[in-house]
């Protein structure tokens, strides 16, 4: 199985590419790369631009700025059934949640996402190659929700309760602060 990081490009709110962000001296992908390669058979970079040339890249397929995209692109390269992606602003990712969510792969459907207090993270997912044909519909009708699109796929929910810190989705600077002091303390 092949993992895919999805990258966003410039981060109004940062000021820069949010996976050029740093704990402890290494970036984003940096930590998710030592993280999921070991799992893994490749772990590739997906976004606008190639930012992390020590790194495979794929060029997102559109223009348009949504996880949509991205998880398309890695599906239409892969040569998987079953593909990891995970967003890049989510670097507390552990190997067990993700062995976690790998054990509950089940034939009838297209994604395995974790659901933690309610909250479901379908950035930090499988998905099955018979999902490309969903998710291109969708960008191509401009219907960018994600949970929108990942409903028609019949996800499976894996209860991710105690996996609640790696989840953490670093879209402010506040949550980036706060990231780093779970890192800090678990690290």
């Amino acid at each position: 199985m092949n993992v895919y990081i999805l990258t966003g490009g410039n981060s109004r709110r940062f000021g820069k590419d949010k996976s050029t962000l740093e704990i402890n001296g290494l970036t984003f992908v940096d930590i998710l790369h030592q993280t999921l390669s070991p799992e893994f058979d490749s772990v590739t970079i997906v976004g606008k631009e190639c930012v992390h040339p020590h790194l495979p890249f794929l060029k997102d397929r559109y223009q348009v700025q949504t996880p949509l995209n991205g998880i398309l692109t890695a599906l239409q390269y892969s040569d998987n059934d079953w593909n990891f992606i995970i967003s890049v602003d989510m670097p507390a990712i552990s190997q067990r949640l993700v062995r976690l969510l790998e054990e509950n792969i089940r034939g009838e459907s297209e994604a395995v996402i974790p659901v933690a207090d309610g909250r479901s993270y379908p950035t930090c997912a499988f998905y099955h190659q018979n999902a490309v044909e969903i998710f291109d519909t969708a960008l191509q009708q401009e219907k960018y929700k994600l949970m929108s699109v990942v409903k028609k796929l019949h996800p499976v929910t894996v209860n991710a309760d105690l996996f609640r810190k790696e989840l953490i989705n670093v879209n402010t600077p506040i949550e980036y602060e706060l990231l780093k002091r779970v890192m800090n303390r678990n690290g």
